[in-house]
């Protein structure tokens, strides 16, 4: 049976977790203190919503590059959400992911697919990337929430995460990739993933 995270039921869901929006590193660093001293070793679920073509910048390459706009990150073991909206803060990028990395010391830091957004190479380097690969293809999570019984409605995929207030439906939707492959890793541990490929 697959249920449907419909909007009332994915707000049942995230309200387990305490939501924090924060919008300066001050701020957030509370909250990821908070991590680091609960649940030593355990998972953290990340996942990075950046600015599309709203805000960016030109890389060293001439292309179009998104940057980070909100950093979500899940923790099962505080029962919080932290919604860090990094999106006013570019230059201040380099402290952002020094943050995350010195939460990745204490809290393995998972994610759906490489976060290409985030810079810092330790960080990316301790950031457990749990994305299926199917036929040397990676599966999206919408497909492999399937697997546990959720059906994730992509309906703000392309949201505006820059705005200056986020909605009530930006907020729930934030959360909802980090609480499905939370799921799927409560089922699917990476180390028995290999018989979902």
């Amino acid at each position: 049976m697959i249920d449907e995270m419909e909007p009332m039921e994915s707000k049942e869901l995230l309200m387990e977790y305490r939501p924090k929006i924060r919008d300066t590193i001050e701020g957030a660093v509370i909250v990821l203190d908070q991590m680091k001293e609960i649940g030593r070793g355990r998972r953290v679920f990340m996942d990075v919503e950046n600015t599309y073509g709203f805000q960016g910048s030109i890389n060293r390459n001439g292309r179009w590059e998104a940057r980070p706009a909100l950093i979500i990150i899940l923790d099962p073991d505080t029962r919080q959400a932290l919604l860090w909206r990094v999106h006013d803060m570019p230059e201040k990028m380099d402290q952002v992911e020094e943050k995350l990395r010195d939460l990745s010391k204490y809290r393995k830091i998972t994610t759906w697919g490489k976060e290409t957004s985030l810079k810092n190479d330790e960080l990316r380097d301790n950031i457990e990337n749990v994305q299926w690969e199917r036929n040397k293809n990676e599966v999206s999570l919408k497909d492999a929430a399937k697997h546990v019984g959720l059906n994730l409605l992509k309906l703000e995929t392309m949201s505006n995460w820059s705005c200056e207030t986020l909605r009530r439906d930006q907020k729930r939707y934030a959360g909802l990739d980090c609480l499905a492959v939370m799921k799927i890793v409560e089922k699917y541990p990476p180390s028995r993933q290999q018989n979902r490929k």
